[in-house]
């Protein structure tokens, strides 16, 4: 008995020992299999982050290096007057037109260092001035990580700039024109009177024949949409003056479908960033900071709820007109509703006449600022400098505003005298 006993606890122990060493084991192999599992994700991770940083390079670290190289390359070939590099196009402005040899040179540049054929498309041009439109291709491919580059050129430029300074010196060196824009922003408004239509003219056009074609002006009231009484003079001149409305402010819409029902030309005259700050215009305003999208939504809006106006000009705005990424919105948005656009000429470093060529929208920019002061006597100096332009160039555009009832006693004055100072007024849309 006792024999058979202690073979049980012996058979027992053996069983016992053997179930331990075989936990054993599984516990081994289920460390090895962890390891290995452990193993294996770790080397996915490694895949996944190496995978990660091609892409990331591949689609946005390169692209962005070449096209940095490529834009250096192209200022070192064509030393331009002035660059503007913004997100999504990029213009080299030149005083002369580029040389077969130049473009030849760019070809073969671009061809040994980036491997990509360099193709040039005319955009615009004429005697003295055009733009060109460079881009890339490789193995017959268009090539669209570089970003759209436009070459500029214009033989006068420097005769164009001297007298934009001159102009500067002339009206606005002592007068900050974004200050006096916003005192008159910040002017008080009126309640608007029943005004007498019968006052009212129509601003219908009839172009008249001479035998010798006279210097042409062209008037643009600006700031339409406030509430101002001084309104309704100006609907009483009844010559062909072009009415910039500020869109969404408390009559625009009234004063939109009076302006409409009188058949006068209007404008959007849009809201934008100021170079001093947001603070200083409207809050409906267009921002450099906005992405195109949104932009594109703000100028499709206003078309929409606007769709009579001929076109757009730049309320402020200096800051905005130099950002090429944002014009290019802007004036994209114009062109497929074939609109016009007129330049304030706020800032000297506009991009504006450039983006508008890329597009083939109608572009014009203003001469004189008509109104700067309410001193009938300083408003007259500056139609005086107006008709002055107008006979130099053989058109002139003259800018004033809504708020100035002083302005439309003198514009008055000076229609009614056209034929004596030689010249006549016409409608924005008929310049050349």
């Amino acid at each position: 008995m006792q024999n058979k006993s202690k073979n049980k606890i012996k058979i027992y122990k053996k069983s016992n020992n053997k179930s331990t060493a075989a936990k054993k084991t599984r516990r081994i192999k289920y460390k090895k299999k962890n390891k290995n599992i452990f193993g294996f994700q770790l080397f996915l991770f490694f895949i996944i982050i190496l995978l990660s940083f091609l892409i990331l390079y591949t689609f946005l670290i390169f692209p962005r290096q070449l096209n940095k190289k490529i834009k250096n390359e192209l200022i070192e070939i064509y030393k331009p007057v002035i660059y503007d590099d913004s997100k999504n196009v990029f213009i080299l402005k030149l005083k002369e037109k580029p040389s077969y040899d130049l473009q030849l040179n760019t070809y073969k540049n671009i061809k040994e260092k980036f491997g990509l054929n360099t193709d040039f498309k005319k955009i615009n041009s004429s005697i003295n001035s055009g733009i060109n439109k460079i881009s890339f291709s490789r193995n017959n491919k268009q090539f669209n990580e570089i970003q759209p580059i436009y070459i500029f050129w214009n033989l006068n430029i420097e005769k164009e700039e001297m007298i934009a300074k001159n102009d500067i010196k002339k009206e606005e060196i002592k007068l900050n024109y974004e200050v006096i824009e916003n005192k008159r922003k910040n002017e008080k408004q009126e309640k608007l009177e029943n005004p007498d239509i019968n006052k009212f003219k129509y601003g219908t056009y009839t172009e008249t024949r001479l035998t010798m074609e006279k210097p042409k002006i062209a008037i643009v009231i600006d700031d339409v949409g406030y509430s101002y009484n001084s309104t309704y003079d100006f609907l009483s001149l009844g010559f062909p003056v072009t009415f910039a409305l500020i869109p969404e402010m408390r009559d625009s819409d009234k004063f939109y479908k009076l302006f409409r029902k009188y058949d006068y030309d209007m404008l959007l005259h849009i809201p934008m960033e100021p170079i001093k700050g947001k603070k200083y215009v409207e809050k409906n305003a267009i921002y450099t900071d906005m992405d195109d999208e949104t932009i594109k939504n703000k100028i499709r809006k206003y078309l929409e709820e606007y769709p009579d106006v001929i076109g757009a000009n730049n309320h402020m705005g200096s800051k905005v007109i130099a950002d090429a990424r944002v014009m290019n919105t802007v004036l994209n948005e114009l062109a497929l509703k074939d609109k016009l656009w007129l330049d304030s000429m706020t800032n000297l470093n506009t991009v504006s006449k450039e983006i508008a060529s890329i597009h083939n929208l109608t572009y014009y920019e203003r001469d004189v600022f008509l109104d700067n002061s309410k001193n009938i006597d300083e408003i007259r100096k500056s139609m005086n400098l107006l008709i002055k332009d107008a006979k130099q160039k053989g058109q002139a555009v003259g800018i004033g505003h809504i708020q100035t009832k002083e302005l439309a006693q003198v514009l008055k004055e000076y229609y009614n005298r056209k034929d004596q100072l030689g010249v006549e007024f016409v409608p924005l849309k008929s310049l050349k």
